[in-house]
């Protein structure tokens, strides 16, 4: 509670009065202490130097596990206790919108009201919930670590969905209606049509029997097609669209000595019209670019149905087609009307938080952004620069913006799906043996892309990397170890984008490594792994085990052994899979048809990777994640429905079930940022 001497300076506090979520409680953690040995032969001098350098030794690790955790521990989700935690009201202070106190009880609440208005502050009630109301919660805001939230509005707005057919027939109907409405304006006949979306695991044929989709479904459409995968790592172009990107067999085919060419040869059947990854920008550099204005009002309407879902924040990878394409100057313009757009919805901004991530190429730009002040969320006083460079925490500093420039992300490989994912080892199917593609591929150079890893990171800007196959991931692990050596030691933070598959023994040999299982190299190393629950419907067991076999397929989607070795942070990567944090928690906690039993996390521990360790991952704990003092008022009120199905979750280690703080009946009732109702909006 703060002092009355503390709290005069303030003439604006609004109370809000509800069932705030303080702490989770957390799992239970063995520690295991190691007896000295003592030598009989060893001299009293050395074995007094010997307990002197152990009890230095003790007191360092200590020292060094507290700065680690002391930004989590005691706020949301303590190391020790067995009990969740809750408050009863929370003061926030109305111009920086950040948490001034907080009382526990109801007792606590109405004191903590008289103490502010008998030093003359004005004080303003909100009743978020009503008391003894058990069916409400209010949980921190949530994060969703890794979206391209442009890419989604522009498939919403000029893309054809394709995400639930199930028929040859209901895809191509679907391209063929686009292809009509076009047909009746001339300019348009050679316009391109875009569709997105698809899973091939899910379109059968009458007898149920998987049907591929191949360019011959699509080569009578007069338009130039082009059909994404739902994993944006394959695409099926028609007759026509290989003409309008003027991309011929023959042009390819005289450059296959050159590795770059090579992998248009081996990333191109010109058969089926399939085209995989780093061949994407062949037909990307030619598909039609949106303006600035019709990106600008497409993110704008795209914004409220995440305040639907309760995403407060989100750490953005930039739109799909910029990527694809290698556009610094379109990626800089989509971070450009993020920017605008905050500032044309002033005095609120958007209505959540965007960290912004750039292309690892285009490193310069995001500096030169920190410098202007740009990688920060606050005003700080006589300082330029990114949150990571920020030491103290200012209670009095004000948002200055809801964008901000974050870092930076490469691509390492493709996706599973496309069977580009790279692994040590060959895939089962797909391939035959010999292929110079049967492990998957890199998509970039990997010593090329760590020699500019090397140089972001020495301008302080965060580095991400996308790898899903255990090559990939254990490339990533490399290349953060190379940073370490080459630039020191320091909180950088280096995020592993999806980490999806780990390597069976994980081994390493170096001539100045030992060897060491990939599980060991994360705990030492502490790189964040950034992970999508709900990509679990993207990966079948059925295509896991076809594509990699049992063992590798056990090796997969590991949230829990993550989480106990590292910071783990959840996302969505819409548009890719759907963005919906509820379920992801659910799917991550609950042993539900898509989830490895021995790899789910507890509902809280989830609940921390959707909120604290999506701060944490993007260097926002120290204002976001939380109710705590300094925190910024961010979050979400869930309700419960009366429906008493599906309320427990059982263990069934124990064979007890359990009332869990989020289950199946539970949706977002409200959405507030910085203190202001974003959903439903009034």
């Amino acid at each position: 509670m703060l002092k009355k001497n503390e709290i005069s300076k303030f003439d604006d506090i609004v109370i809000f009065r509800g069932n705030f979520l303080l702490k989770c409680k957390s799992e239970k953690r063995t520690t295991r202490t190691i007896a000295s040995v003592e030598d009989e032969n060893e001299k009293p001098w050395d074995r007094e130097e010997r307990r002197k350098n152990e009890m230095n030794e003790k007191k360092k690790a200590k020292d060094e596990k507290k700065g680690v955790r002391e930004r989590l521990v005691d706020r949301l989700f303590p190391i020790h206790g067995m009990a969740n935690q809750y408050a009863k009201a929370v003061a926030m202070n109305n111009r920086t919108k950040r948490i001034m106190s907080v009382a526990t009880s109801e007792k606590k609440a109405e004191k903590m009201i008289e103490i502010f208005r008998s030093v003359g502050v004005t004080v303003e009630e909100v009743i978020v919930t009503e008391k003894g109301d058990e069916s409400t919660l209010i949980v921190p805001g949530f994060h969703d670590s890794h979206t391209h939230v442009l890419s989604l509005a522009l498939k919403r707005e000029f893309e054809v969905d394709l995400s639930d057919v199930e028929t040859k027939k209901e895809f191509v109907s679907r391209l063929k209606t686009k292809e009509k409405s076009l047909a009746s304006f001339p300019e348009f006949r050679e316009e391109w049509i875009v569709s997105s979306g698809y899973d091939d695991g899910k379109i059968f044929t009458e007898y149920n029997r998987p049907d591929l989709p191949y360019k011959g479904w699509i080569d009578d459409i007069s338009n130039p097609v082009i059909a994404f995968r739902a994993d944006m790592h394959v695409a099926i172009v028609n007759q026509a669209g290989f003409r309008k990107a003027n991309v011929r067999w023959a042009d390819v085919k005289k450059n296959t000595t050159h590795d770059y060419y090579r992998r248009f040869r081996d990333y191109i059947n010109f058969d089926t019209g399939e085209i995989k990854d780093d061949a994407m920008q062949l037909f990307q550099k030619v598909l039609p670019k949106r303006t600035k204005k019709e990106r600008k009002n497409a993110l704008k309407r795209a914004l409220a149905p995440l305040s639907k879902l309760g995403v407060t924040r989100v750490s953005d990878f930039g739109a799909i087609d910029a990527l694809q394409a290698y556009d610094f100057e379109l990626s800089r313009s989509d971070y450009m009307i993020l920017r605008e757009l905050d500032n044309e919805m002033r005095p609120h901004g958007l209505p959540l938080r965007v960290n912004c991530y750039l292309l690892l190429d285009d490193w310069q730009f995001a500096a030169r952004e920190q410098e202007r002040g740009n990688g920060a969320f606050f005003h700080y006083t006589g300082y330029k620069g990114n949150e990571l460079r920020q030491k103290e925490l200012n209670l009095d500093q004000t948002i200055r913006s809801n964008v901000r420039i974050a870092g930076v992300k490469f691509f390492l490989d493709g996706s599973l799906g496309a069977n580009t994912a790279k692994f040590h080892e060959p895939y089962e199917s797909g391939f035959t043996k010999a292929s110079y593609t049967s492990t998957g591929m890199f998509v970039r150079d990997v010593r090329h892309a760590k020699k500019i890893a090397i140089q972001a990171d020495k301008a302080e800007l965060q580095i991400a990397v996308h790898a899903i196959g255990d090559a990939a991931v254990d490339a990533a692990l490399d290349i953060l170890e190379t940073i370490e050596k080459t630039n020191g030691k320091r909180d950088r933070r280096f995020r592993i984008e999806h980490i999806q598959h780990l390597s069976r023994d994980g081994s390493i040999k170096d001539v100045n490594l030992k060897p060491e299982t990939v599980e060991a190299r994360i705990k030492r190393l502490k790189p964040i792994a950034s992970v999508q629950p709900l990509h679990l419907a993207l990966d079948s067991e059925t295509a896991l085990k076809n594509k990699l076999g049992r063992s590798r397929m056990e090796r997969t989607h590991m949230y829990k052994t993550l989480s106990e070795l590292t910071t783990i942070a959840f996302g969505s990567d819409v548009p890719i899979a759907p963005i919906n944090p509820l379920e992801a928690i659910l799917q991550a906690s609950t042993k539900r048809k898509l989830n490895k039993e021995d790899q789910s996390m507890s509902v809280e521990k989830a609940l921390e990777a959707q909120t604290m360790g999506g701060a944490r991952a993007s260097f926002n704990e120290d204002a976001f994640g939380g109710f705590f003092n300094g925190a910024l008022m961010d979050f979400v009120v869930l309700k419960k429905s009366e429906s008493d199905t599906t309320s427990t979750i059982t263990n069934t280690k124990k064979g007890e079930e359990e009332k869990e703080i989020i289950d199946d009946r539970s949706s977002v009732y409200e959405t507030w940022v910085g203190g202001r109702k974003v959903y439903p909006v009034a």
